[in-house]
């Protein structure tokens, strides 16, 4: 399932829509997200894990984890289904050259000083894994249609729509089969940490920022604080199981957050519909 929706729906998606998309500079917002986000997120959890007795390979894991979250996998869905199209092109603007990318890079190096790997950490790494992730290939097509004011039509319109319009069900199919809740009370204090920023923390200083400081109001506005309140990324955990950091922490994190997202999203919309 993760390599459908990884190598076929998303790709076909950031096709479908973003080649749509009029691109002008209020879309750097979004892209912006994720990378406040992660920063805000690395600085919360560096000032007060280790006041809470974690060390080092926990310390990292609850970066990756309050810092990256699932854009694609249940906020791609989640979007679509409260804004339709139009909030679903913010959305993979949130998360292409947003979540991912800064999985692909800060992440990784986040992973690789906090944690151990068989194999070492390596700038040619670095790109062969970001230029070889197919949904960010699809991006980076996507924005050479953009330059070269082409949009997919007639039959490839209608594969890309059928490809990506699989991703909803299996998506939240695949998150489910994932999820495995294993309560440590050891864990309860790092995981409190962790889930508090990317539920909590994380939309409202989005929200703060995007709307207090800059202004900004209406669907885009929303779709960025929704998209900062989505739960953990499961493939940040898969990282942090591959570098050692904390697996049985992150594993809890997606157990407890992405649940926990799929009631806090929809109390986040309404208070921002309210506003």
């Amino acid at each position: 399932l993760n390599r459908w929706i990884l190598s076929v729906a998303i790709p076909a998606l950031t096709l479908q829509y973003l080649t749509r998309l009029s691109l002008s500079p209020s879309h750097l917002l979004p892209i912006g997200v994720a990378w406040i986000v992660f920063g805000l997120g690395c600085l919360w959890v560096g000032l007060l894990a280790p006041r809470l007795g974690c060390d080092r390979a926990t310390t990292g894991c609850l970066m990756l984890m309050a810092g990256l979250g699932n854009t694609s996998f249940v906020g791609f869905p989640l979007i679509h289904m409260l804004y339709g199209e139009s909030g679903l092109q913010i959305a993979v603007l949130v998360d292409q050259p947003g979540t991912f990318l800064i999985l692909g890079t800060l992440g990784l190096l986040v992973a690789a000083s906090a944690g151990q790997a068989a194999e070492p950490l390596s700038p040619g790494m670095l790109a062969r894994r970001v230029l070889g992730f197919p949904p960010f290939v699809a991006f980076l097509l996507a924005i050479g249609c953009q330059l070269l004011s082409w949009q997919p039509g007639g039959i490839l319109a209608q594969v890309l729509s059928v490809l990506g319009a699989s991703l909803a069900p299996l998506a939240l199919l695949a998150v489910g089969l994932q999820l495995r809740l294993e309560p440590d009370p050891e864990l309860l204090r790092p995981l409190l940490l962790g889930l508090s920023y990317k539920l909590l923390l994380a939309p409202l200083l989005i929200w703060s920022l995007y709307a207090g400081g800059l202004g900004l109001s209406g669907e885009l506005l929303e779709v960025c604080v929704l998209e900062a309140a989505m739960g953990p990324m499961i493939t940040a955990a898969i990282v942090a199981g591959n570098y050692q950091l904390a697996p049985r922490l992150a594993t809890l994190m997606l157990a407890v957050g992405v649940p926990m997202s799929l009631l806090t999203v929809p109390l986040w919309h309404a208070l921002l519909t309210r506003l």
